[in-house]
């Protein structure tokens, strides 16, 4: 039997930056595929995670919250609303916007994405003990951190 916890042997001058893209890239892909059937995309899943988080929330929030231009969110908060999972309404404070939130269907299909993502990310990491998992998240973390430095 292999032993699990042995480096991988890679190229020498394998590109970290490359390989975060192609990981990053097949998780896109898993995770569409695994959201497929709920009738649901990636990004429509991730403004769900938000509208549950954040509810009652702006659509210009999460905009500024999933990195996107107004118009765009509307185009995401347009399908989520005629798929039935998000319902518009008022913002008492302020008659000229309106708020999200999730309907009993977005609820239920907000948890069902959540189910798939853990899935999808204890696939991921499962080659990795505890401790590595701790490093990853540390070295990601100094990184995520710079670049919002940077800015």
């Amino acid at each position: 039997m292999p032993d699990t916890n042995t480096t991988p042997t890679a190229t020498p001058d394998a590109d970290p930056i490359e390989q975060l893209v192609r990981i990053s890239r097949r998780l896109r892909h898993s995770n569409a595929r695994a959201l497929a059937p709920l009738g649901l995309s990636p990004h429509q899943a991730r403004a769900l995670r938000l509208v549950a988080r954040e509810a009652p929330i702006r659509p210009s929030v999460l905009a500024e919250c999933l990195h996107i231009v107004p118009r765009s969110a509307t185009q995401v908060v347009d399908d989520l609303v005629n798929a039935g999972w998000v319902a518009r309404s008022p913002d008492p404070d302020d008659r000229r916007a309106t708020l999200l939130t999730l309907t009993e269907a977005g609820t239920e299909v907000a948890r069902q994405s959540a189910e798939i993502r853990a899935a999808e990310q204890h696939r991921l990491l499962e080659p990795l003990t505890p401790e590595d998992r701790d490093r990853l998240k540390h070295l990601l973390d100094l990184i995520e951190a710079r670049q919002t430095i940077d800015r």
